[in-house]
């Protein structure tokens, strides 16, 4: 439930939005409707005092600037300025050496990646954009086909329960957990041991941002197998080794703010409202403002 303003108080925080998907399109809206002073990088730029600034998920695609409605701008200058003025900085999936920056700096970065209820409801959206995707590409029913979940994160588990809601015949790769995976109702399947049993699956889907589809895995699926990798970038698969062996591949990134952009709004909207209440608490920010 989205936390609103008591009626008649002052508006609330002052809040500059970076990005350009429909999912901060929408997050902007419900900031602006719950009395929040919103605007973008320009603004911000030019002067306009932030109590924090909204970055993207991912929160950069490169590593060295994030993609606004204008344009690009430069990591390290958007934490040299957030350390300067004191604005945190809320953002998602960040890597860990623009982390590092900014502790460095002494910018305050969260990554709302980190939240739990955040992280879980993303899950979701991801699960369910994974398998439209994979539905889109293939060429028979989820309903009966053979489904590999590469990794048993929060991802890994939406999607294997998911598949298993539609009658897929699911099995997880891990490292790990296998009794976990077992108790789920899903075969385990040892990620060390992934060449010798992939060409059993009809759909394959990595969650593992690290590489584990390489030629050699590749070359043992079956030719009409497809596979959703939705892993952070680069992805888990040798694309160029799947074009070279014929196996449709596709790397499908952001999918919540795609595929449902309201319902992760709403996901980033509460998690951008706990780490406000708490900024405002330790700044001793007016925080009696909120019921």
């Amino acid at each position: 439930m989205e936390r609103r303003l008591k009626a008649g108080s002052e508006p609330g925080f002052r809040l500059a939005v970076l990005g350009a998907d429909r999912r901060l399109g929408i997050l902007r809206e419900m900031l602006i409707n719950n009395g929040h002073a919103v605007f973008g990088y320009d603004e911000w730029n030019g002067g306009e005092a932030a109590d924090a600034v909204i970055c993207p998920i991912p929160m950069t695609r490169d590593g060295v600037s994030i993609a606004y409605e204008g344009g690009q701008a430069g990591i390290e200058t958007l934490l040299e300025r957030a350390a300067r003025e004191g604005s945190v900085l809320i953002a998602g999936s960040v890597p860990e050496a623009v982390a590092d920056k900014a502790r460095g700096l002494g910018a305050e970065l969260f990554d709302v990646m980190d939240d739990d209820e955040m992280a879980v409801m993303n899950a979701i959206p991801t699960a369910e954009g994974a398998i439209a995707a994979a539905m889109e590409a293939g060429d028979i029913t989820i309903f009966g086909s053979e489904c590999l979940v590469l990794g048993y994160g929060r991802c890994g588990r939406a999607l294997c329960r998911a598949l298993k809601g539609l009658g897929a015949n699911v099995a997880a790769a891990h490292r790990t957990g296998g009794a976990n995976i077992r108790a789920a109702g899903v075969s385990p399947v040892d990620i060390a041991r992934l060449a010798a049993h992939i060409g059993e699956y009809d759909f394959i889907f990595n969650t593992v941002p690290a590489p584990v589809l390489g030629g050699a895995q590749l070359a043992a699926a079956k030719k009409s197998a497809v596979i959703i990798d939705i892993a952070s970038a680069p992805g888990g698969v040798d694309f160029d080794a799947a074009r070279e062996l014929g196996v449709t591949a596709r790397l499908c990134p952001g999918l919540p703010g795609k595929v449902a952009p309201r319902s992760a709004a709403a996901a980033f909207y509460e998690s951008v409202m706990r780490v406000l209440v708490t900024y405002a608490a330790s700044k001793q920010i007016k925080n009696k403002l909120f019921e």
